[in-house]
């Protein structure tokens, strides 16, 4: 094995740990047009369906999973905060900072290898075809065999 084939599966592996949650980075591609407040990101995510690749279900972007992925984001440098106001209102907007910029590249490449292989996800019909769709691959052996 080659040192770099090693450094990429260790690099692969905190690029990895550098998003905790499965919302962190649909967050940040909703920062790509600009800095936004939560509240605009929440009303963002209410109008856009989100739907489970896997099982086909409508997944919910919540305000409070929007706070905790702009805390993480934030804590890790890619997404900067700034105070838009003091006393009761308290407004605050988010923006991407520049490493968190740079990433946008990186999901628009994903976003099209997860284009041009959907057919790895789906079977003919367009239901979702993978283990993660609701069924193991025990039990798929199981059934297969019986």
């Amino acid at each position: 094995m080659r040192a770099n084939d090693w450094t990429l599966a260790v690099d692969t592996y905190n690029i990895g740990k550098l998003f905790h949650g499965n919302w962190d980075l649909a967050v940040l591609a909703l920062l790509r047009d600009g800095p936004r407040r939560p509240r605009d990101l929440a009303r963002m995510a209410a109008e856009w369906p989100f739907r489970d690749r896997w099982n086909g279900t409508k997944a919910t972007l919540s305000p409070s999973r929007i706070t905790e992925a702009l805390r993480v984001l934030t804590e890790e440098g890619l997404v900067h905060r700034t105070a838009l106001s003091e006393g009761w209102d308290r407004s605050v907007e988010y923006g991407l900072t520049e490493a968190g910029a740079e990433l946008l590249p990186v999901l628009e490449s994903m976003q099209a290898w997860l284009r041009r292989h959907a057919d790895l996800f789906e079977n003919a019909d367009g239901s979702p075809r993978h283990r993660r769709a609701g069924k193991t691959r025990s039990a798929q052996r199981r059934r297969a065999s019986t």
